[in-house]
C-alpha cells in the first residue's frame, strides 16, 4: 500500500471527525482497496456533515423539515387508505403504526437513492483531482439520510401514542429493523451511483424506478392483504421485509409478520451490498476516466 507523505495527526477524544487534517493520495491499488476504506474513515462523516450543511444552513427551520414532510406524508396515507378506503380496518390497534412503520422506511429510501445515486457526480472535482475510494461517497449520502431518519423516527416514537402506536418488548426490534433498511438501500444506492457515472441513461431511469416500486410497496397497508399465492414474489421488493421487520417492532402482538419478506431483504441486502464492493474494487480506479 502506498505511504501517506505526511500521516494526518490522529484526532484527541473531543475533536469532531472533520477537524482534523486529512491527507490524499493519488494512488489507486484493488489488493488494498479494503484498508483505504479504513485509511480515509473519517471521510465519511465529513462527506454527511458537508451535505447537511448545503442542504439545510439557509432553512429557517433546519431539519425539522424532514419531520413535517413525513408528518404530512402520514397524514394524506391515513386520511386515504384508513378513513377512506379503510384498507386496514381489519388491523385494529395496528393501523396507526402500519402506516408509521411504513412512512418511515418509504422516506429513507426516497433519500437514500436519490443522493447515494448521484453522491459521485456531486463530487466531480474531488473524484477528478484526488484519489480516495468512491464507495465512501455514498456511504456519507447514506449517513446523512440516516441522521435525517432518526431524527423523524423520534417525531413518531414521540407522538407515537396519540397514532395509536402501542409499545412493548417487541420495541427490541427496533434497532434490527433499522440496521437491515440502512443495509438495504445502502447497497442499492452504492450500485447505483457506479451505474450512473458508468451508463449515462441510469440516472434517468433513477427517477422512474423511485416512481414504479411506489406502487409495489406495501408503505400504507399490511402485507396479509396481498393473496398468498402473490405474497412471495410480492416480497421480492426488498422493501417489503424492511417495513414488515418495523412493524413487528412498532404493533402489537395481534399483528403478524411474513417472515420469508424478511429473509428474502436480508439476503438481497448482502447480495448486492457484496456484488457492489467487488465493482468499486473492479472499476474504481477508471472512474475519473469515465466522468
Amino acid at each position: 500500500m502506498p505511504a501517506l507523505a505526511n500521516e494526518p495527526a490522529q484526532p484527541s477524544a473531543t475533536s469532531p471527525p472533520w477537524a482534523v487534517p486529512l491527507v490524499v493520495d493519488c494512488h489507486y491499488s484493488s489488493r488494498h482497496y479494503v484498508a483505504d476504506l479504513w485509511r480515509f474513515r473519517r471521510v465519511v462523516p465529513v462527506l454527511a456533515w458537508m451535505g447537511m450543511l448545503s442542504r439545510y444552513r439557509y432553512a429557517a427551520i433546519g431539519l425539522l423539515w424532514v419531520v413535517v414532510k413525513a408528518a404530512v406524508t402520514f397524514f394524506f396515507f391515513w386520511l386515504l387508505f384508513s378513513r377512506v378506503l379503510k384498507v386496514n380496518a381489519a388491523a385494529g390497534p395496528n393501523e396507526g403504526a402500519i402506516i408509521v412503520s411504513g412512512v418511515l422506511v418509504w422516506q429513507l429510501f426516497q433519500s437514500v437513492i436519490a443522493e447515494s445515486s448521484m453522491a459521485i457526480l456531486n463530487a466531480l472535482p474531488l473524484v477528478r483531482t484526488a484519489y480516495i475510494p468512491r464507495i465512501l461517497k455514498p456511504m456519507g449520502a447514506t449517513l446523512m439520510c440516516l441522521v435525517e431518519f432518526l431524527a423523524v423516527a423520534a417525531f413518531f416514537l414521540l407522538m407515537g401514542p396519540l397514532l395509536g402506536v402501542h409499545y412493548g418488548p417487541q420495541l427490541l426490534w427496533l434497532p434490527v429493523a433499522i440496521a437491515l433498511s440502512v443495509l438495504v438501500m445502502f447497497a442499492m444506492g452504492m450500485g447505483l451511483a457506479l451505474s450512473v457515472v458508468r451508463f449515462y441513461d441510469v440516472r434517468f431511469l433513477v427517477t422512474f424506478f423511485m416512481q414504479t416500486i411506489f406502487f409495489v410497496t406495501p408503505v400504507a397497508y399490511a402485507v396479509n392483504l396481498i393473496p398468498e399465492p402473490w405474497r412471495i414474489w410480492y416480497s421480492l421488493n426488498p422493501l417489503v421485509g424492511c417495513i414488515e421487520l418495523f412493524r413487528l417492532a412498532l404493533c402489537t402482538s395481534a399483528y403478524t409478520i411474513y417472515w420469508p419478506a424478511v429473509m428474502l431483504s436480508a439476503t438481497m441486502g448482502v447480495g448486492l451490498l457484496v456484488v457492489g464492493a467487488l465493482a468499486y474494487i473492479r472499476y474504481d480506479g477508471v472512474l475519473a476516466d469515465v466522468i
